[in-house]
């Protein structure tokens, strides 16, 4: 399935299932957003989320310019990621993923990690109070 959300608001958590597409512009989801095997994640625009986002063991992820109070956790991507002009009130994690992880401009008000990763991911501009193994040049 795939859904699309332009200028949405969602009371409670958002959940992307196995195979599914989300695309999301201007979207605020007060609860979490979890996606878990998705083929395919997009949020872009002013989106905001109350609580957490947990990206895993999916095809491919783009977030760029999200807001969100807790933390941002991707995990065991098999496909490309891009995290881009993020600001995350929590920790930023990015851990055993294999389709190549691209970080700029995020800004995290917790510790920035990096592990597992293969390739190590690239970019630059990131700001966090700590920035841990492969995340420490970015």
């Amino acid at each position: 399935a795939t859904c699309t959300l332009v200028g949405s608001t969602m009371n409670g958590s958002v959940e992307v299932g196995a195979n599914a597409r989300l695309n999301a512009v201007d979207m605020v989801v007060t609860g979490n957003l979890i996606s878990d095997g998705a083929a395919e994640l997009n949020v872009s625009g002013a989106s905001q989320v109350g609580g957490s986002v947990q990206i895993q063991r999916g095809a491919a992820a783009s977030i760029v310019g999200l807001r969100a109070t807790g933390s941002l956790q991707i995990d065991a991507m098999a496909g490309p990621v891009t995290a881009s002009g993020n600001q995350i009130g929590g920790n930023l994690q990015v851990l055993a993923n294999l389709g190549g992880v691209t970080l700029t401009n995020n800004t995290s008000a917790g510790v920035m990690q990096c592990k597992d990763n293969l390739p190590a991911p690239t970019g630059s501009g990131n700001v966090a109070s700590q920035k841990q193994d492969q995340c420490v040049g970015l």
